[in-house]
């Protein structure tokens, strides 16, 4: 899910969950993001991922922060007015 907060901001979040076809525990995450385009053809998003996974005699969590940087280069069409 986004939420556009301002123009060129937007919040997000993401939810995961898989459950195993043999049976078992599941494994899920949720992702919450904050995306900032800088311009049309550049954006910066920074993203927080947490995990849990089935473990012996419990669960195994994990946490991970990315920052992502995607932008366009090259060759691309004229705008036509």
């Amino acid at each position: 899910a986004d939420y556009r907060l301002t123009r060129r901001l937007f919040a997000g979040a993401r939810f995961d969950y898989v459950q195993p076809l043999a049976g078992g525990d599941a494994v899920w995450a949720v992702v919450p993001h904050l995306t900032w385009w800088q311009s049309e053809w550049m954006y910066l998003r920074g993203e927080w991922q947490h995990e849990s996974l089935p473990a012996a005699g419990g669960r195994d969590t994990s946490d991970r922060v990315l920052i992502q940087a995607v932008w366009a280069v090259g060759p691309h069409q004229h705008q036509h007015y």
